[in-house]
C-alpha cells in the first residue's frame, strides 16, 4: 500500500498502478512467464525482455517454446515487412489471427527498449 501511496503522490509524473503481492504491476505483467514486468511501451509482444530474447532464440533455432507460434506463411498480410514466404516468424499463441514477426523485428524491439532513456 505504501508503494501505491508513493505513486499517487507523484502523479502526474508517474501513473499509479495496482501491484500484486509479488510487487509486479498487474497491467505490465509479462504474458508469457508471468514472473516479470514488460516495459510500458512494449510494441511487439507484451513480454518482458528475457522472454523476448527467448522468442528470438526460438526463431533462430526453429525450436518452439511455450506461448509462441513459430510458422511460415505465404500470406503477406500475416507477416512483417522484412519477411518472405521462407522466413520463420513468431506470433503470440493467444492471438486469434496471429501476425508474425521475424528475428530482425524482435532484435529491433530489444534494441529500442535498451536504448530508451529512463
Amino acid at each position: 500500500m505504501d508503494r501505491m501511496l508513493e505513486d499517487c503522490l507523484h502523479f502526474p509524473e508517474s501513473l499509479p498502478y495496482v501491484r500484486e503481492l509479488d510487487g509486479i504491476r498487474r497491467t505490465f505483467r509479462c504474458l508469457r512467464c508471468r514472473a516479470a514486468e514488460r516495459p510500458p511501451d512494449a510494441k511487439l509482444f507484451w513480454f518482458c525482455d528475457p522472454c523476448l530474447q527467448a522468442i528470438r532464440d526460438a526463431v533462430r533455432s526453429r525450436i518452439p517454446i511455450d506461448g509462441i507460434w513459430l510458422f511460415r506463411t505465404y500470406s503477406s498480410a500475416r507477416r512483417c515487412r522484412h519477411a518472405d514466404a521462407e522466413t520463420v516468424l513468431a506470433a503470440d499463441y493467444y492471438q486469434e489471427a496471429p501476425d508474425g514477426v521475424c528475428e530482425l523485428c524482435i532484435t529491433d524491439e530489444l534494441s529500442r527498449r535498451s536504448s530508451k532513456v529512463v
